[in-house]
């Protein structure tokens, strides 16, 4: 809902909600890093609810950042509130992309730059616009470059290099997993841990017990 219509809601009954409060200046931003025209406003018919499924999920990948803000990397909340205001952009402002923005990726010194800022900060706290900044990209060109180019988005490739950090850790040294977790941009044993498992299908306790021995 536009917010120049001052809407006000009577809440009748206790309940959980997740709002987000996107400024104009995030939609002409997104129109500049693509290359199209500026919104002039999003589509939608004032006090009428719209069922996005699309918000909803994304709504719902956000929870755990508020539940557990030191497990969420600055790295994934870029990428989620990008994907959020492109989404809005489109589907509600009619913006569409050109053919020619979906083709090539990073060049050379731009995918080395990215991965060296990306394995400094292991523990996530650098953000996609100052990555893209860097590579003198706009933050949606490089999260896209960098994908067509690696194979993953920045936060997945961030979260193998400190699975691979780790191993490195419990095949050479003595460190406690919970050490090691922290070491390697962890918030704690168990966030390692699950992490571990997802990615490799076995505890970091296990996986070190099998390649150690």
């Amino acid at each position: 809902m536009h917010l120049e219509l001052e809407p006000k809601v009577n809440l009748l009954c206790p309940f959980d909600l997740l709002v987000f409060s996107i400024p104009h200046s995030a939609l002409d931003e997104v129109a500049d890093d693509h290359g199209v025209q500026r919104i002039g406003s999003l589509a939608s018919r004032p006090f009428t609810a719209i069922e996005d499924p699309i918000v909803k999920n994304l709504g719902s990948c956000l929870l755990p950042a508020f539940e557990n803000p030191e497990r969420v990397s600055t790295l994934y909340l870029s990428h989620m509130l990008m994907a959020f205001n492109v989404h809005l952009a489109h589907t509600y402002g009619g913006m569409r992309l050109g053919e020619q923005w979906f083709r090539g990726g990073l060049a050379p010194w731009q995918e080395r730059l990215a991965k060296e800022l990306i394995s400094s900060h292991l523990e996530g706290n650098i953000s996609l616009s100052r990555i893209a900044s860097a590579c003198k990209l706009s933050p949606s060109h490089f999260a896209r470059a960098f994908k067509q180019s690696v194979g993953q988005s920045p936060h997945q490739w961030l979260l193998a290099r400190r699975i691979d950090r780790a191993k490195h850790l419990m095949l050479t040294s003595r460190m406690p997993l919970a050490d090691i977790a922290t070491a390697c941009g962890f918030s704690d044993q168990s966030h390692l841990t699950r992490t571990f498992v997802y990615r490799v299908g076995e505890t970091p306790r296990i996986w070190r017990g099998t390649n150690t021995s």
